[in-house]
């Protein structure tokens, strides 16, 4: 992360990761990275997992900066 950084060759870096719930890959790496946006497939998710994980990526030490919302009918 530290050379990505500092590389003048990269505006943006996207890392996809695994759930946030089950999976502490994501937190590790939300930690490391300069912000967070949540993809939520309203479809196939329950509500209160949505909500479980946006606590959990706001007790990051990096913000949440938004959502992503898809499988919409």
């Amino acid at each position: 992360m530290n050379e990505i950084r500092k590389s003048e060759e990269f505006d943006y870096v996207i890392f996809d990761t695994p759930p946030v719930l089950g999976i502490s890959d994501t937190i590790l790496v939300s930690d490391i990275v300069d912000c967070s946006i949540l993809l939520i497939s309203l479809e196939n998710v329950d509500k209160n997992l949505t909500k479980q994980s946006i606590e959990k990526l706001e007790s990051s030490t990096k913000p949440l900066i938004g959502t992503i919302v898809n499988t919409i009918k």
